[in-house]
């Protein structure tokens, strides 16, 4: 075997002695064309291939492309092809003549990829690079026609020196003007933004950083993101990552979010609820999808919030939210149906809702009058649920906590139950608005259940000793688009009933203007007498609520009532009509009239003394719709009811007023 291999060599060495001079001349010659091809390149006008380029740009894009300095190329490992005064045009609608301007274009990349057809840059710097991008009646200045520009080439670098981006969107209102940098070195490339301008018709201001662009292009790659933000009088810190960027696939922030109201979200989409002004943080999340707002921590208003919330938009958009509350300001709850906070010092309400609050005021409107924006309804369904552990109240509104559970389906919101602790009893409540045609129907149902009298009325000093319990029931529906049109066109009834009680005897006194027993009780002290009943039933229509009954029976004084409460114009008219039992030199014997505004009715006796007369007709209006009452205010505090007797005195009574000799018993 040995022999055979010399053989073979010998052989092969006589073969190529004949080619030995001709391949010494190639292997002379590979330097010289090398040298030849560099010497080539480096003296060869490139800007004579500018035209080409153009229009091979242009063919490719539909866009035109305009190299008006020098351009430049280095060989090397990588090729740098280096190019002076480069724009980009935009299309004719654009406002901008270019979509993209650069002081030079710098690419470096590999010649024997580029050879083989692999689009791939090792590195694209920018100097100075002007970025203008719009969108209007759909059409997007940074969609490309012609042939299409194909598969996006492959990039590992990107470095931006003093960059700028314009978003133009006249149909929304918005004009963003935006700087951008890179910083660091190749093992640790980072990019600066800041932004300002105008979001939708609010001054808008951005500051972000991360690493380089670049690798947002890479959609299952986690995006480190550092950023703050604010449109208007909303401001937002995010911190974490975002993965797809511009339109995520996946999220995990941690987030910080104040603002005046939460309704001005809607300026990023988000349809939230109206509300005082808010600091809340948590930790937002999205899979796909699915948003999630957790661990919610923060205030709205004077009130302490935490909870969570998750968001899917199919097959239908789905709102769930659970919200809970240790210190629950109950005003904090008014924006919800439109009406203003508390704006007294120390309450925390926008520039905007302090002025709401001033108009109301000047026009001693109690009613709120905003619109719900009930269309929006009907493009997403909702749950809700809301618990106030301590509810911090108005003085004449003993609410000690509630809970509700909210629900949006296809344009109906229902709240079923919304349960109100109050005065010791509770408020048990459904009600229902139907937002899937105009105008928007409303229907409330409401029990109320044990509510103490002497926590009923919390300002009223003489009402402190007294003791009973109220029960009662309520159900009005109506339509409009506001709170205020709703009762103004309300028709139902409302009913409440006390039983078993004892009232302060200075509060009858003063009802019937009796000087001297007043005057007696400041010097012995006041005591509590016993209350038999007292009923009020009111019927409602048209906005209009009309008393049916209205009585007070202790074992001191009888107080009948009779008006109207004018919902759709705010107004009061009742008289009151006091009946002392016992006799007093100085008892005035005459009515009391409440009216005027809900706001700040006034109260004066009356001037012309039509008592007796006014109670006579009154208890006989009584009789009837008290008879109808007996069987409610019996099973309302669920034991035997005075209010029975109250009856059969008020039938006696009206029989000997008929009789010719009644009167003189008029005043029992």
């Amino acid at each position: 075997m040995r022999d055979a291999l010399v053989n073979a060599l010998q052989r092969a060495r006589r073969a190529l002695s004949g080619w030995r001079w001709p391949l010494a001349v190639a292997l002379a010659l590979v330097p010289i064309v090398v040298v030849g091809l560099a010497l080539f390149v480096a003296l060869f006008d490139w800007n004579a291939a500018r035209g080409v380029i153009e229009r091979q740009f242009a063919e490719k894009t539909g866009r035109e492309l305009v190299i008006g300095g020098d351009l430049d190329v280095q060989l090397g490992w990588p090729t740098r092809v280096i190019a002076h005064e480069v724009s980009v045009g935009n299309p004719d609608w654009a406002r901008r003549r270019e979509l993209v301007t650069a002081r030079r274009v710098t690419l470096s990349f590999s010649l024997a990829a580029l050879v083989y057809g692999a689009a791939r840059f090792h590195e694209i710097e920018l100097l100075e690079p002007q970025l203008a991008l719009e969108q209007r009646d759909g059409l997007k200045t940074w969609a490309f026609g012609g042939g299409g520009a194909g598969r996006p080439p492959e990039v590992g670098r990107l470095r931006i020196e003093d960059g700028v981006v314009e978003f133009l969107d006249s149909e929304a209102n918005t004009a963003i003007m935006a700087e951008i940098s890179s910083r660091g070195d190749a093992s640790e490339d980072e990019v600066m933004v800041s932004a300002r301008g105008t979001y939708r018709g609010e001054p808008f201001r951005l500051r972000a950083e991360g690493p380089s662009v670049l690798q947002l292009a890479d959609r299952s790659t986690p995006y480190p993101l550092e950023a703050s933000v604010r449109a208007g009088a909303t401001s937002a810190r995010f911190e974490g990552t975002v993965t797809g960027l511009p339109s995520p696939s996946a999220l995990d922030l941690r987030v910080e979010l104040s603002g005046d109201d939460l309704a001005q979200l809607r300026l990023v989409g988000v349809g939230a609820p109206s509300t005082p002004p808010y600091a809340l943080q948590g930790h937002l999340r999205r899979t796909g999808a699915k948003w999630s707002f957790d661990a919610v921590e923060g205030t709205i208003g004077d009130s302490d919030v935490a909870g969570e919330l998750a968001y899917s938009p199919a097959p239908r958009p789905h709102l769930t939210l659970a919200i809970a509350s240790q210190r629950l300001d109950f005003d904090d709850l008014g924006p919800l149906i439109g009406a203003p906070p508390k704006t007294t010092p120390g309450e925390t309400a926008s520039a905007e809702q302090r002025e709401e609050a001033q108009r109301m005021k000047q026009r001693k409107q109690a009613l709120p009058r905003r619109p719900f924006d009930f269309t929006r309804w009907q493009r997403m369904d909702v749950d809700l649920s809301l618990i106030g552990r301590r509810v911090v109240h108005p003085p004449a509104l003993p609410i000690q906590a509630l809970e509700a559970t909210l629900q949006i389906r296809d344009g109906v919101l229902r709240i079923a139950p919304l349960r109100l602790r109050v005065a010791g009893g509770e408020i048990l409540a459904t009600i229902e608005l139907d937002g899937r045609n105009p105008p928007l129907r409303g229907v409330a149902e409401m029990d109320f259940r044990r509510l103490a009298l002497r926590e009923l009325f919390p300002t009223v000093q003489a009402m402190h000793g007294a003791r009973g319990v109220a029960h009662g029931r309520a159900r009005l529906a109506g339509t409009g688009s506001s709170v205020a049109e709703l009762l103004g066109s309300a028709s139902g009834r409302i009913t409440l009933a006390v039983d078993h009680g004892t009232i302060s005897q200075r509060v009858l006194e003063l009802i019937g203007l009796d000087v001297a027993e007043s005057a007696l009780l400041l010097v012995t002290g006041d005591r509590e007498i016993a209350l038999h009943c007292a009923v009020a039933d009111l019927g409602v229509r048209g906005g209009i609520a009309t008393s049916n009954v209205l009585v007070v029976d202790t074992e001191d004084t009888l107080v009948v009532g009779a008006g109207v409460l004018d919902l759709a114009g705010e107004r009061l008219d009742l008289t009151v009509y006091p009946q002392p039992k016992d006799m007093s030199p100085l008892a005035a014997r005459t009515a009391l009239h409440v009216r005027g505004p809900l706001r700040d009715p006034s109260i004066v006796p009356d001037a012309k003394g039509l008592a007796t007369r006014g109670v006579t007709a009154a208890l006989l209006a009584l009789v009837n719709p008290l008879l109808a009452l007996v069987p409610f205010i019996e099973t309302g505090p669920g034991k035997e009811s005075d209010c029975a007797g109250l009856l059969a005195r008020a039938k006696d009574w009206s029989q000997r007023q008929s009789d010719p000799g009644g009167g003189r018993n008029a005043s029992r």
